[in-house]
């Protein structure tokens, strides 16, 4: 709005001058630096109402383009007014107080890693459940005589597995992790998804990661347009809509 007021000045201060109770409201020169100064300041802003749609994927979004706001929309210039200097600043104080515009670190791989490897441990768990549930094919082994000496090697064994089995995969996560950390980076325009699907044999356990949390919904869009499509649904005309039927119209 503030840039189409800049666009149209001329014919504004026309429109306005010919009344003379609307005089007063021509824009004077403090008012163009004003809203020069907002309009430089805010105008890159504009280009990403993308993320409000809902045919692809917006959470990986997120990061590369507040970083995008911090290295360059956002920037403060020399040659920016002080107005336009003061609300870059506001605007990126209050982004990075509310998201995380750091780079990754090795704290965050090793995040990553932990994330990665319970996820791991927690597919290979649902696989022995279902071995557990439905039985092998194998036949039962032969019950030996149980003593102290057999049930303290049992456990030392046991433990030993547990700890070698895990240290294996976290090794397995980490070489994964460090292989996609130096992978080339996928175009910009390339669907996460089926970026991932492709590289599934790759990156096994940090496709299904990917599958898992790319889908959440980076923006409050999508739940303001069900409101809005309910607003159009229940009217003064359809009041006497039951829930169950407004459920069915909306969802």
């Amino acid at each position: 709005m503030v840039e189409r007021v800049i666009e149209q000045e001329d014919a504004i201060r026309q429109v306005l001058s010919k009344d003379k109770n609307t005089w007063h409201l021509v824009t004077t020169w403090q008012d163009k630096e004003v809203l020069n100064g907002v309009n430089n300041a805010l105008s890159g802003l504009k280009n990403f109402t993308v993320l409000s749609a809902e045919k692809h994927v917006k959470v990986s979004a997120i990061k590369p383009i507040l970083d995008h706001f911090r290295i360059d929309i956002l920037s403060v210039r020399e040659d920016d007014v002080q107005l336009t200097k003061d609300i870059k600043s506001k605007v990126m104080a209050y982004l990075e107080d509310n998201k995380d515009l750091g780079t990754i670190k090795n704290s965050k791989t090793v995040e990553a890693m932990t994330i990665a490897t319970k996820e791991r441990e927690d597919g290979d768990a649902r696989v022995d459940l279902t071995i557990a549930t439905h039985g092998t094919h194998e036949p039962p082994a032969k019950k030996n005589k149980v003593t102290l000496g057999s049930i303290l090697k049992q456990t030392t064994e046991s433990r030993s597995a547990d700890t070698g089995s895990r240290t294996s995969l976290e090794d397995k996560v980490k070489k994964e992790i460090e292989s996609y950390l130096q992978s080339p980076k996928p175009d910009a325009d390339s669907n996460p998804l089926k970026l991932w699907r492709r590289n599934f044999a790759s990156f096994p356990t940090l496709s299904v990661l990917a599958r898992k949390y790319l889908c959440i919904c980076a923006t409050s869009c999508l739940s303001e347009r069900l409101i809005s499509i309910s607003g159009n649904i229940v009217t003064d005309k359809r009041s006497l809509l039951n829930p169950e039927k407004v459920n069915t119209l909306t969802f």
